[in-house]
């Protein structure tokens, strides 16, 4: 996909995420009446963009607008500060998340590249399926991740802990060309084309050890939750955690110490 056309679909893909946070907006209060103008006057403005980069296909293919702070217009230019300020506001579903996380992954707080969106498996549908790289460790892992736009409950581990279950237990080979044929659907990510190269890959992080991540993201968790989650190994992010740490009042602990913490 070129460079042009890859822009293009984030402006999209971005579009599609504030329609959804759009749709969110309920009453007739004067704060609703706010969010709904600010949302409008975004989806304007990504409307301008998509406009202007398929009408002038020689320039600059940046797919940021030029001002996208809804809340200061006149504010200069701060990636994805829209859709950062959605989160906050909690005007967001699970598909809107999914949104932020392919076009952010460095929300993650490691070097992570999505390779599925909403993939079904034996166990169910899989929200998103990744490689995150690992810098201390020197590995990669296959990262899964369980999105959620409420409170995270001990059952959605149980969920989470299945879909890794299902990557363990199917061949590299298989969950290869099982991602390969379901990459690359208007989910917001490339399709991805080499299988052989994708299985070499999770070939390696298995042979690590340490093969699959699961991850659930939500609004908030309790301490037994986070117990549970612990004890299983599996990692929790809160939405707010995200945003602190785009806004550069917070970082994401890295994975790593906890991974190596872990080992024999």
């Amino acid at each position: 996909m070129s460079t042009l056309n890859t822009a293009v679909e984030q402006l999209f893909a971005r579009r599609r995420a504030v329609i959804s946070a759009l749709r969110r907006v309920k009453g007739h209060t004067a704060r609703a009446k706010q969010k709904r103008a600010d949302f409008h006057r975004t989806i304007a403005r990504l409307d301008q963009r998509i406009l202007g980069l398929r009408t002038a296909p020689h320039a600059d293919p940046d797919p940021t607008p030029a001002r996208t702070s809804v809340d200061e217009p006149d504010s200069p230019l701060d990636d994805y500060t829209e859709l950062i300020e959605i989160l906050e506001g909690g005007w967001f579903d699970e598909e809107f998340l999914e949104t932020v996380l392919i076009l952010m992954p460095e929300l993650v707080g490691v070097p992570t590249v999505f390779l599925g969106r909403q993939m079904p498996t034996d166990s169910g549908v899989l929200d998103l399926i990744a490689v995150s790289e690992l810098f201390h460790a020197g590995h990669a892992t296959l990262t899964i991740f369980e999105l959620k736009a409420r409170r995270i409950q001990r059952r959605d581990i149980a969920q989470v802990l299945d879909y890794s279950l299902w990557c363990n237990e199917t061949a590299d080979d298989d969950l290869a060309f099982h991602i390969v044929r379901h990459s690359g659907k208007d989910d917001g990510l490339s399709r991805i084309m080499d299988a052989n190269a994708l299985s070499g890959v999770l070939r390696r992080t298995r042979e690590w050890g340490r093969y699959v991540l699961p991850v659930v993201i939500g609004t908030k968790y309790d301490a037994s939750v986070a117990r549970l989650a612990d004890r299983m190994e599996v990692r929790l992010l809160t939405v707010e955690e995200l945003c602190q740490a785009w806004r550069g009042n917070g970082a994401i602990t890295d994975w790593t110490d906890h991974l190596l913490g872990w080992d024999a």
